[in-house]
């Protein structure tokens, strides 16, 4: 997701009351009509005619014909835009979409995970401060006998670490907001700057530059940009944190009817209309460039807001992508439209232009293609991570 400002965001949501199927498909036309950008030009309201007797079919079959009869014909019509950033959610969705989105969704055990083949859970990042770090778990643990039902109670895990240690730890629940903050490991004379999400902080921006900050005088000349699973966010919070690496950079926003123009430079974002003048929208507290080879980490999940950062920041002469293919949603902004149920439409509202003008990638490339594979992750073989430490120490031997 590569959303506007949050306040944006908010602003947009709806307060549920008793709707009808007929009147919520009703209010999501008008709303596809009206707020949808539509880079493929679809006869929108064809698709919309298309399904409407499913709706009144299931309307029906339903005693009460109450809005979630709906849901279907509405999932239908967004399935046919074939947009990764257009998605309807149900109200439980909307509810933990703006949750997370700002900052306010809570946990009792603070990790977010993969399942692997054999059934196990794996890691992928922990919240400071949660139960789970204060169990001890770590990026890439794989855990076994979780309950995520047990929200209460505390829990026994057995813990594999790089597919060669196993250990037991006590997971005790505690409710903390679940917000994924950077992190920064070293490696020798490398740094992994990990990046799980820009969503839920108007801080993850500053938190990337202090940390490269630190990492510069810890002598850290090499850094990897992990983003990998990272599923995109705040539009405010990639492209300040891109200026680490890319000092300048614009894009044009297009939408029906108008263009803007959006500009990264000296610590700060400007927005501009066509004959206006340049308008700061948002701002870093210290801006820090890091002036070393850098590889960035990518994977097929890797969308929207991460790929914008890892295309403008491999701009930079000494930077670098490895990894699988992107998402593919890296060259449009979504905003949220409530409905009057509670549900919600995440809509592609602009696509973007880069600065001459050119239509924006949809996704990443890595200059070195590999495949991510968490089974050989979970094993203890994190071989994208390895290649790109291995490709940083070639980097920095002496000439």
């Amino acid at each position: 997701m590569r959303t506007l400002m949050i306040s944006l965001l908010i602003g947009l949501s709806s307060v549920a009351s008793a709707t009808s199927a007929p009147e919520l498909y009703r209010s999501f036309e008008r709303t596809l009509l009206k707020r949808y950008v539509n880079p493929d030009q679809l006869n929108l309201k064809d698709l919309i005619e298309q399904h409407r007797p499913e709706m009144q079919k299931a309307c029906e079959d339903t005693p009460g014909c109450p809005s979630s009869a709906a849901y279907p014909a509405i999932q239908a019509v967004m399935r046919s835009l074939n947009d990764g950033h257009a998605n309807f959610l149900t109200p439980d969705m909307a509810q933990n979409y703006r949750a997370r989105s700002t900052g306010s969704n809570t946990g009792f055990f603070g990790f977010q995970t993969t399942r692997l083949k054999d059934g196990r859970l794996m890691v992928l990042d922990v919240v400071q401060g949660s139960a789970a770090d204060a169990a001890g778990l770590g990026r890439f643990d794989v855990i076994a006998g979780f309950d995520a039902t047990q929200t209460r109670e505390s829990q026994s895990l057995t813990v594999t670490r790089q597919g060669k240690w196993t250990f037991q730890t006590t997971l005790n629940p505690r409710e903390v907001p679940l917000v994924f903050m950077p992190q920064l490991v070293r490696h020798g004379n490398n740094g992994v700057l990990r990046i799980p999400t820009f969503l839920g902080s108007g801080d993850i921006a500053n938190s990337v530059h202090r940390l490269l900050a630190r990492a510069k005088l810890e002598g850290m000349t090499g850094m990897v940009v992990d983003l990998r699973s990272n599923g995109g966010g705040r539009f405010d919070q990639c492209m300040l944190a891109a200026l680490a690496f890319n000092p300048r950079f614009s894009e044009e926003w297009m939408q029906v009817g108008w263009r803007n123009t959006v500009f990264a430079e000296n610590g700060q974002l400007k927005f501009q209309l066509p004959g206006g003048a340049p308008i700061p929208i948002a701002f870093l507290a210290e801006q820090t460039l890091w002036p070393y080879p850098a590889v960035f980490l990518v994977d097929e999940r890797s969308a929207s807001c991460a790929e914008f950062m890892a295309l403008e920041s491999s701009k930079a002469a000494i930077t670098w992508v490895f990894g699988e293919p992107t998402y593919g949603v890296g060259n449009t902004s979504t905003l949220l439209y409530g409905l009057p149920d509670g549900s919600a439409l995440q809509l592609s509202i602009l696509y973007v232009r880069d600065e001459n003008g050119l239509p924006y990638p949809d996704k990443v490339t890595p200059d070195v293609p590999m495949e991510d594979d968490p089974e050989e992750i979970a094993r203890g073989n994190d071989v994208l991570l390895q290649k790109a430490l291995e490709f940083l120490n070639e980097k920095n031997q002496p000439r």
